[in-house]
């Protein structure tokens, strides 16, 4: 089968009607084996050709990346300027970031979303349908959505530990349109909380 492809040039305005003998440009013939669609018609003759070891164990500055989502609800009040707030609700959403330099050899994963979920839903559990305020954490800090990010990036760092991924970051949402990121600094492995 053979498809002819026409990339248009204008040598003059066409008419309303879609005038063709109005149109210029180079021909390209495509050609497609029989019983093939012509959608493959344009991948090069290498593109299935891959390097297993590197999907596998990925290059040096390169690695997998794996986010999860989870939400809670939980409410606080935070005291600014020596006058305590409201105490008001949030429905949280937690998004967690974690990084591979491999997958596993025998699943080629780089762990299961099932342990990772279960490990995240059991340190949001902790904070489910709570006041921040009267949690451990907060006894000495205050409850604002930038401590409460960087308190469970500690938490979930060691709930992960046993795992083959490293925690990048932790990203709040306190609402549609506001959230914190905590995240492990590129250069020197150190947190860093950045505003969205």
């Amino acid at each position: 089968m053979n498809i002819k492809l026409v990339i248009p040039g204008f040598r003059e305005k066409p008419s309303l009607q879609g005038d063709a003998k109005n149109l210029q440009g180079p021909v390209v013939n495509i050609h497609t084996p029989v019983g093939k669609t012509s959608t493959n018609a344009a991948l090069p003759v290498d593109f299935w050709l891959m390097d297993e070891a590197s999907v596998l164990n990925p290059p040096e500055g390169t690695s997998y990346e794996m986010f999860m989502d989870m939400f809670f609800n939980a409410s606080h009040y935070v005291v600014m300027e020596g006058s305590k707030g409201n105490v008001h609700s949030h429905s949280y959403r937690l998004q967690i970031r974690c990084r591979s330099q491999s997958l596993k050899p025998v699943e080629h994963i780089i762990v299961g979303y099932h342990t990772l979920r279960e490990r995240i839903k059991l340190v949001a559990s902790a904070y489910n349908n709570q006041l921040l305020n009267n949690l451990p954490p907060f006894k000495h800090l205050q409850a604002t959505t930038e401590n409460l990010t960087a308190v469970l990036f500690q938490q979930l760092s060691r709930m992960l530990k046993d795992q083959p991924v490293e925690l990048i970051s932790i990203t709040i949402w306190e609402s549609p349109t506001e959230a914190i990121t905590f995240q492990r600094d590129e250069r020197n492995g150190a947190g860093a909380i950045a505003h969205h």
